[in-house]
């Protein structure tokens, strides 16, 4: 049985396995997660600003508006 944490002596290789088998969420809710938090933050430095926040964050308006539909950001 592998150990859940990390241990001495391992290469980079196992320790990213064993990271990988402690998430509890698939990759795609980890990346939403991850690009909400990116956004939030965005908006927040903004002021609320969609297209300042999107200027923020290497992209447009519209690609924006429709990521923080999907993403449910207030």
């Amino acid at each position: 049985v592998q150990n859940a944490v990390p241990q001495p002596g391992m290469n980079e290789s196992e320790k990213n396995a064993v990271q990988l088998d402690n998430m509890a969420l698939p990759i795609d809710e980890h990346l939403s997660n991850i690009e909400k938090n990116l956004i939030q933050d965005a908006l927040v430095r903004s002021g609320g600003n969609i297209t300042r926040a999107a200027e923020l964050l290497g992209t447009t308006f519209r690609s924006l508006r429709y990521k923080i539909k999907k993403l449910n950001i207030d």
